[in-house]
């Protein structure tokens, strides 16, 4: 048989009409397959199958292949929420699940009590902190008013002159702060004048400054070239000047002060030493202290006694002896013509007579 000569006319296909209505997709599905949407749970597909798709059902016109669901880039609707109990509700904070839970009022009234009762601590813990802060700012107030500002200055131990340099070189000023002296500093100044051992500085509230002033008493005299001398206290610190070189009762060292008032005068120290060994009852007899250099280093200590007479002591070894041994002398020998009594040896005194005497004489003491 010949094959068919084709149609002179288009031919027309018929196909089975679909409503548009009875789909559950548009229309243009390309190639995604039919069956119940994949937001719908695994047990609706199953009832579908035995309930073939009716309206308003969620079926499609046949069963799909698999269980699969839908293009998994379907984004799926959100599910309306479940019924739960009213006294435990879920809330969410920033990505945060709270869960509130209804608790028993006593439990509640507890909770609430604490909490106020920290709140009340934490008040009374502010309001200290702002007293502490109001009281301080107060206080540091007052001090720099003029009711704790320096008004007196209290002096003891010195007098006139002297009680005017103390006031002086302890750089206090009327009308400082109270908290703003340097009391320390005070002291330092007050006890680098010359005449001053000690010095104590104290405040007195509100507005005074006592200074207590201990002296150096003078013990020797140092002449000097012109007439004058230096006063040296029992430490051989040069404390004052004299016009004259009698003050008082002052013994005299035949040495020449070196330096400044406030140095010591250390060849001074040796003589110091016999004169605080000296028994009053030679202190008549004694006009001078000094030392005579014998050439060995040591210096020799010597006494002045009246009548030109020389005691030569020696070292400051056993003075008690030495000065004995110058009693017995004085007391029973006649100085007439003696020029020198050597006691060096306490036991065995040597008396050497005028330079006319060639010969020195050992005197035999009694008693």
């Amino acid at each position: 048989m010949a094959p068919r000569q084709p149609a002179r006319r288009s031919e027309r296909r018929f196909g089975v009409h679909q409503p548009r209505r009875r789909q559950r997709r548009t229309t243009d599905r390309h190639r995604r397959r039919e069956g119940s949407p994949g937001r719908h749970r695994r047990g609706v597909g199953q009832a579908c199958k035995l309930h073939p798709g009716r309206r308003g059902r969620h079926c499609g016109r046949c069963a799909p292949g698999d269980e699969r669901g839908p293009n998994p880039g379907r984004v799926r609707p959100r599910r309306r929420a479940a019924t739960r109990d009213p006294s435990c509700r879920f809330h969410r904070r920033r990505g945060a699940l709270v869960v509130v839970t209804s608790i028993d009022p006593r439990l509640r009234q507890r909770r609430i009590a604490v909490r106020r009762a920290e709140g009340r601590r934490r008040l009374r813990v502010l309001v200290g902190i702002v007293v502490l802060v109001a009281l301080a700012g107060g206080g540091y107030a007052l001090s720099r008013s003029a009711v704790f500002d320096l008004d007196t200055i209290e002096i003891d131990g010195a007098f006139g002159v002297e009680a005017n340099q103390v006031a002086e070189a302890s750089g206090l000023v009327v009308g400082t702060p109270m908290l703003d002296l340097d009391l320390g500093r005070a002291a330092e100044g007050i006890v680098a004048l010359p005449w001053v051992r000690t010095a104590a500085v104290d405040r007195a509230w509100p507005g005074t400054v006592e200074i207590a002033v201990t002296r150096r008493i003078g013990v020797a005299l140092l002449p000097v070239g012109d007439g004058s001398g230096v006063v040296i206290d029992a430490e051989a610190v040069a404390i004052a000047r004299s016009e004259t070189v009698a003050v008082g009762d002052l013994p005299v060292i035949t040495l020449g002060p070196v330096g400044d008032l406030g140095d010591v005068q250390t060849l001074a120290l040796p003589a110091l030493k016999l004169i605080d060994a000296m028994p009053l009852d030679l202190a008549p007899w004694v006009e001078t202290f000094g030392t005579d250099d014998a050439g060995t280093g040591s210096p020799l200590l010597r006494l002045d006694l009246v009548g030109d007479v020389v005691a030569i002591m020696g070292d400051d070894r056993d003075l008690d002896t030495k000065y004995d041994a110058v009693r017995s002398v004085l007391d029973q020998v006649d100085l007439a013509g003696i020029c020198e009594i050597d006691v060096q040896v306490g036991d065995n005194p040597v008396l050497k007579r005028s330079p006319q005497c060639a010969e020195p004489v050992t005197a035999a003491l009694t008693g």
